[in-house]
This record gives structure tokens, sequence and C-alpha cells, in this order.
């Protein structure tokens, strides 16, 4: 992938922001604000798709929510939201 350097002006709320979100997902700032915008533009990555925590918290929030749904498929003498086979 070919790359342009840009130089741009941003709050500094925004910068810390950015900085405790790229650290919070273990990649560069640079990192961070590619996926933002590509996010934020729709644009493919070209590879397969980069989560933020927050997302995967939220995926699995959701499925804990589906799980608790399923009582009858839940095999109680082992730990919660464990699938019986």
């Amino acid at each position: 992938m070919e790359y342009t350097r840009i130089t741009f002006r941003i709050p500094v709320d925004l910068h810390q922001e950015l900085m405790e979100a790229s650290e919070e997902n273990s990649r560069s700032m640079n990192a961070e604000i590619i996926a933002r915008l590509r996010l934020a533009s729709g644009l493919p990555d070209g590879e397969e798709q980069t989560l933020t925590a927050a997302q995967v918290r939220q995926i699995v929030r959701e499925e804990l929510r589906t799980a608790k749904n399923l009582p009858d498929q839940l095999d109680g003498d082992s730990p919660p939201y464990v699938v019986k086979k």
C-alpha cells in the first residue's frame, strides 16, 4: 500500500482521546487514525476488519444476552453461558 504524508492540526482533547484509544487498541496513533477514517468513510480495509476494544466488548455483551435467552440449551452444571453440545 502506498502512503501520502500529511500534517494537520487537531484539538488537544481529540489528540488525547486518540492517544488513549491507540494504546487501548495496541496500535500506533497513525493506525488508530487510519482505522477511524476508514470506518467513518465506509472504505474497506483491504485486510480483515480491525475492531476496537469497545467494539469487541459490545459484541461479547450481545452474545451473552443471546445466551441468557436460551436457558434450555444451557448445561446447569457448567459455567454460565456454556451451550450444551
